[in-house]
């Protein structure tokens, strides 16, 4: 018997799994977005898979050059 719940990570039919940064953006991002405080999220290896605007306004990296960057790139 299937399951009657479906992932929402996972695109109809089986096909490709979402990037985790997708994932993230995806199920988060408009909410990630309007935090008021610097947020990110990292990797289990310390890597930079997304930084909202405000990280990005205050320490002055766009979006593509701060993700996969190492956490102490922000704060050495």
């Amino acid at each position: 018997m299937k399951p009657t719940h479906s992932r929402p990570d996972r695109e109809a039919n089986g096909e490709r799994e979402l990037s985790d940064q997708d994932s993230v953006t995806h199920r988060f991002g408009d909410l990630f977005e309007a935090l008021p405080d610097a947020s990110v999220i990292v990797d289990s290896s310390g890597k930079i898979v997304l930084a909202n605007s405000q990280t990005r306004r205050l320490f002055g990296y766009e979006r593509e050059e701060l993700h996969g960057q190492p956490l102490g790139v922000l704060l050495p």
